[in-house]
């Protein structure tokens, strides 16, 4: 959703069309693997983290509490519409409070 925030803006977080979506991917990756597809090789120490910092379960408990007593989380927990919140560059916000934890 982040990639195109317009075109995606009913798509709501675990919503129908996300799940929809997920399980669409997930068959298509299966079947793929099926017909000895091959992928990207891990680096060298096995391990592929897209973000700049270690992604354990502590972290991002932390993570997420720091953002929710923040009020920066892309939903609102006590809302049942679904809808997504895109004011902040989360990728970005999650990097800054996990540097701030250590």
């Amino acid at each position: 959703v982040k990639r195109d925030p317009d075109a995606r803006s009913t798509t709501k977080p675990f919503g129908i069309e996300f799940l929809e979506a997920l399980d669409k991917r997930g068959a298509q990756l299966t079947e793929a693997v099926k017909k000895g597809a091959t992928f990207g090789e891990l680096d060298s120490d096995g391990f592929r983290n897209v973000s700049p910092f270690m992604r354990d379960g502590e972290t991002e408990r932390e993570i997420l509490t720091t953002m929710a007593e923040q009020g920066r989380l892309p939903f609102r927990p006590w809302e049942t519409t679904g809808t997504a919140y895109w004011e902040f560059d989360y990728d970005g916000l999650r990097a800054e409070i996990a540097s701030k934890s250590g």
